[in-house]
């Protein structure tokens, strides 16, 4: 399949069979005691699945493949700041789905990436659904506040501190944090 999409560009049929091949490999179990292996395969199965994004059939095919690189990305290889992105990306294709957003926030903050990381907070402790409601949404303000300051962004810290802390007085830490910054 790879030497037909070598051949034929457009050759979306062959595209979608080594996305496939590729993902059923990743589950050999032979790979499993070989990690530079198992990693090559991931990474090209990640390289499959980029050729084909732009040829998706429609929405449905786009995030369905997207999940696929972000599951390949994060567990197999364990790549942060390559998931943050797609996770990023997710967002828009499942419509600003909670558990996107909350993978972004959390996959930039493991990458060392505070100032996004605290962006993506920011926007979980904003969103709808939060199935916390509004202790969920202070923890995430506090997380983002804590985050803008690992980043340098010191004011915007202090703001979003203070803002949060004037939303939940009796929360302890908020009001440590709004202290400190």
């Amino acid at each position: 399949f790879r030497m037909a999409c070598d051949d034929d560009p457009a050759d979306i049929l062959s595209r979608r069979a080594l996305v496939t091949l590729l993902g059923q490999l990743s589950s050999d179990p032979s790979l499993r005691g070989d990690g530079a292996a198992a990693a090559e395969s991931a990474r090209a199965r990640v390289a499959a699945i980029d050729a084909l994004l732009p040829h998706a059939a429609d929405d449905d095919e786009k995030t369905a493949l997207l999940l696929e690189r972000f599951f390949a990305e994060r567990h197999e290889l364990r790549d942060h700041r390559a998931a943050a992105g797609t996770a990023e990306l997710l967002v828009e294709a499942t419509g600003e789905s909670l558990w996107a957003m909350e993978s972004a926030a959390l996959l930039w903050a493991g990458a060392g990436a505070m100032g996004f990381a605290a962006r993506w907070a920011s926007a979980v402790a904003d969103h709808d659904a939060l199935p916390g409601g509004p202790a969920e949404a202070s923890a995430w303000r506090a997380a983002a506040a804590r985050w803008f300051w690992a980043a340098g962004e010191e004011q915007r810290a202090r703001e979003l501190a203070v803002s949060a802390h004037k939303d939940a007085p009796a929360d302890d830490y908020l009001a440590a944090l709004a202290l400190r910054t």
